[in-house]
C-alpha cells in the first residue's frame, strides 16, 4: 500500500473560506489521502469536522471513512483555533504533548 498524507494549512476562516472550501474538497477528493494534518482550523465553524463529513460524502469507500482528531492551540485563544488530523485507517493511540 502506498500511504497518502496531506498536509494543509486552512486559514481558519480567513481569505474567503466559504469560496476556498469547495476547491479544497475537490483538490482532497482527487488526491483521496489516508491521513490530512490540518493546521490553522477554526474551531467556532468546526471545520474540521465540516470537511470530514464532506470528505465521506464524496469518497466513502472500502478504504474507509474519515474521522476526526482535534487539538487547541496553546496560548491567548485556545478554543477558536487549532490543529486536526482527518484519517482513514486504524489509530492505535492518540495523545497530546505540549
Amino acid at each position: 500500500m502506498n500511504l497518502r498524507i496531506v498536509t494543509l494549512n486552512i486559514r481558519h476562516n480567513a481569505n474567503e473560506w466559504e469560496q476556498r472550501a469547495p476547491i479544497i474538497i475537490d483538490e482532497l477528493t482527487r488526491v483521496r489521502p489516508h491521513v490530512i494534518a490540518l493546521q490553522e482550523v477554526w474551531f467556532p465553524i468546526k471545520q474540521a469536522d465540516w470537511l470530514a463529513v464532506r470528505l465521506n460524502e464524496r469518497i466513502g469507500d472500502d478504504q474507509g471513512h474519515y474521522a476526526c482528531i482535534v487539538q487547541p492551540k496553546w496560548g491567548s485563544e485556545p478554543q477558536r483555533e487549532g490543529i486536526a488530523i482527518l484519517y482513514r485507517l486504524p489509530i492505535q493511540k492518540s495523545e497530546s504533548v505540549n
